[in-house]
């Protein structure tokens, strides 16, 4: 029995992929099969499929096991050929088929030919900044052999997502050959500079709680997606500045990032500014972030990093002077190497985000090391978890932890701290500080008005708790802190306001004249890109 021969729908090897539409969306034309008449009706007995990469025999004998021992008819054919090409299409590889050449059926042997799609060329237009080289690697990454359609529009809706851009739109379209298409790509870049002024009370009313803070930032500072961030600090006794520039180096969003840090504060507070106690800190890092999984719902990165840290203490302004245990004549000096692991997920209704790392500190580059065993050696680990759930439209349940364990005395560059805005609100930035620690905070963000003209304002009451402990050294009582309270935030345009009111449920009997001792805290940030 010859097959194929009397109908050349069957048999075609070009023109198949007539079935695109402007968003790559497949509908397989289909035409009724007349085998030719035989006497007797050949016995399926097996069936080789030509051209796939894909299918395993394991698959083949699960499409083909109904039909086998049966006579091959033009109904059994096309119930075959169409088994193929949805097992393509269902797994997204939309653009490939399957068609039964002509041949000779008498032997019970059947043939399916698989036309497997691919991507032949990507054309991109709009792009004025960005080279095109950031755009192309990040879709062809999507784009392997055979062309799947479900991992091509991830990689675009990850773009659409990359703050390089406003707008991304894609339409595939056929190629020159009838396996093969086109993705032509209009982009329109978002504003790759930003500036940022803030004004707050959040930091530690030792050197002057209020503090203004200047940032700039140019997200495609060379034209590779790279960026460069500054910001400059200033309060009554801090002086601050942080530069960190970081450099994409593959497809999947692998960047290199190198980082300083520097700072200069003195105690203002009246009964120990005649004391003239100062400190100097930096810190220089070295980082590598390579994501494993990267979807538009999930992420999974490894970071790893080397930390240089310095800190420097004096007296009567110039005189080095430790004022804990461990510091060398006032100097801490760490060489630490991070692994850090980073999970997120993401959908309309919920964020979840978790942070682990670890952290081991390296007697290199001149660390501080002593016989007490509170130097720059140790092991530590810090995890964070953060949970987002939208309620409804209007209403937001948020959750948060973070804990640091250590089973070493830590410098104090390295302790964990609890107090403040981030941590336990109503309490004063850092009023605790220990080797290992733990805080939680819950709190239900109510959306009070969401409008247009006059912004989005929300209500948000909260309850957080903190507690540290040292292993060697003791340590202040109280050492767990709990606040209520309520967070408001104004957000307009380019302006975002925000206030928070915590009442200390733990109190330690001392009293403190600072906003964030009477348990308010503020901050004002105007932010432009351009």
């Amino acid at each position: 029995m010859i097959y194929g021969q009397a109908n050349p729908v069957f048999a075609r090897a070009s023109g198949y992929l007539e079935r695109f539409s402007d968003r790559s969306g497949v509908s397989v034309p289909t035409a009724p099969v007349e085998a030719s008449p035989v006497s007797p009706s050949p016995v399926l007995k097996k069936v080789e499929v030509l051209g796939s990469t894909l299918l395993s025999e394991d698959d083949i004998a699960r499409i083909i096991s109904p039909y086998v021992g049966k006579e091959i008819s033009s109904d059994t054919i096309e119930e075959i050929t169409r088994a193929i090409a949805s097992f393509y299409h269902e797994r997204g590889y939309r653009t490939s088929d399957a068609y039964p050449p002509p041949q000779d059926l008498s032997g019970g042997t059947l043939k399916i030919q698989v036309i497997e799609g691919k991507l032949e060329a990507i054309n991109i237009e709009g792009l004025t900044h960005l080279r095109e080289g950031y755009v192309r690697d990040r879709l062809m990454a999507g784009g392997n052999f055979p062309l799947n359609i479900e991992r091509l529009e991830e990689k675009l809706q990850l773009l659409r997502s990359d703050p390089l851009f406003a707008r991304v739109n894609a339409e595939l379209s056929r190629g020159t050959s009838p396996d093969s298409s086109v993705l032509n790509v209009q982009i329109e870049e978002a504003p790759h500079f930003s500036a940022g002024l803030q004004v707050d009370n959040y930091e530690y009313p030792s050197v002057g709680e209020y503090r203004g803070t200047l940032e700039i930032a140019h997200g495609n500072l060379l034209g590779f997606g790279d960026r460069l961030a500054a910001d400059y600090g200033l309060a009554e006794g801090l002086d601050r500045f942080d530069i960190a520039y970081t450099l994409p180096i593959d497809a999947r969003d692998g960047k290199l990032s190198v980082a300083y840090q520097n700072g200069e504060s003195q105690v203002i507070e009246d009964f120990l500014r005649d004391v003239g106690i100062r400190s100097r800190a930096n810190t220089l890092s070295f980082g590598f972030r390579q994501p494993l999984i990267q979807r538009p719902t999930e992420e999974l990165a490894l970071s790893l990093s080397l930390d240089l840290r310095e800190s420097r203490t004096f007296l009567l302004d110039k005189i080095p002077f430790s004022f804990t245990p461990g510091p060398d004549n006032g100097r801490s000096r760490v060489t630490a190497l991070r692994l850090t692991g980073e999970w997120i997920e993401r959908s309309s209704r919920r964020v979840v985000l978790a942070n682990s790392q670890f952290s081991v500190g390296l007697p290199l580059f001149d660390a501080t090391t002593n016989d007490i065993g509170i130097d720059g050696t140790f092991f530590s680990w810090l995890g964070q978890f953060q949970w987002w759930e939208k309620l409804d439209d209007r209403v937001m349940v948020i959750g948060r932890l973070a804990t640091q364990l250590t089973p070493d005395a830590l410098l104090p560059i390295e302790q964990f701290d609890i107090g403040g805005i981030d941590t336990v609100r109503g309490y004063p930035k850092g009023f605790r500080v220990g080797d290992s620690g733990l805080v939680a905070s819950v709190e239900t963000r109510f959306t009070l008005l969401d409008d247009a003209g006059w912004g989005s304002v929300a209500l948000s009451p909260f309850v957080d708790l903190g507690t540290v402990w040292n292993n060697r050294l003791p340590i202040a009582s109280p050492n767990t802190l709990a606040s209520t309270g309520l967070e408001l935030r104004w957000e307009i345009e380019n302006l975002a306001v925000r206030l928070d009111y915590g009442i200390p449920l733990i109190r330690d009997g001392s009293s403190d004249h600072s906003l964030q001792g009477e348990g308010f805290s503020f901050s004002v940030r105007w932010e432009r890109k351009i």
